[in-house]
């Protein structure tokens, strides 16, 4: 992203079948200096190389409301399944929906800003 010159990111989606830690390693610099505004990533009762309580504590730190709720309303870190989908909201004072946020990015000729990291077979 450093290298493409890319400030400003709305939306990320991270399929990655237990290896998102892996992808944050290498992406510090998505969390501390881009800092999408919304997040959408799977967290897995077993990760590779991680714990997922601690996968989530890095996006609270960094200053992100964790939550199961895409409307990033209600707080929630509890891993109640093998998956659980989690929703990272970053500077969300408003009630930004992902579908109003997509629709926001695609008014008026804008740049979609929309992310997806995903493993390639």
């Amino acid at each position: 992203m450093q290298r493409d010159h890319i400030s400003r990111v709305d939306f990320v989606k991270i399929d990655v079948e237990g290896f998102e830690c892996q992808v944050f390693k290498g992406a510090q610099h998505l969390l501390s200096s881009v800092k999408p505004r919304m997040i959408q990533t799977e967290v897995w009762r077993h990760m590779v190389n991680c714990n997922p309580q601690k996968y989530l504590q890095m996006f609270e730190s960094s200053k992100y409301k964790v939550t199961q709720d895409q409307n990033c309303q209600v707080p929630d870190a509890a891993i109640q399944a093998d998956i659980s989908n989690f929703w990272m909201c970053y500077n969300q004072s408003d009630s930004t929906s992902v579908g109003s946020l997509l629709q926001q990015a695609d008014v008026g000729g804008d740049i979609r800003r929309i992310v997806r990291l995903s493993l390639v077979p």
